[in-house]
């Protein structure tokens, strides 16, 4: 059976070390499709650690409770999208007729 480790984009476990087609390791994530190239084995070594660290259920909790504190912050990108979506026009009348003025 596959080791799973913890992915760190989606915090899950759900990533396992593969080969690619040249014969290097790669990291997949089943759950959320992130790829990881590791061109080395030390790179492959460090990520395995920070991997491993969140298998501390209190470091994985800090780490949730922090990505969700950022996610909320207000952003510039986030800021102009939620402007978009309240200033568009619901009907297809109104979008024509804003675009013809």
């Amino acid at each position: 059976m596959t080791r799973r480790y913890m992915c760190l984009g989606c915090l899950s476990r759900s990533m396992s070390v593969r080969l690619d087609k040249k014969g290097r390791p790669m990291l997949s994530c089943e759950m959320c499709s992130q790829v990881i190239f590791a061109r080395s084995p030390l790179k492959l070594f460090n990520f395995l650690g920070v991997s491993n660290l969140l298998e501390d259920k209190e470091m994985l909790r800090f780490v949730r409770e922090t990505a969700v504190k950022q996610a909320a912050k207000s952003t510039a990108l986030g800021d102009v999208l939620r402007q978009t979506e309240d200033t568009a026009p619901s009907t297809p009348s109104a979008r024509g007729a804003a675009v013809n003025e």
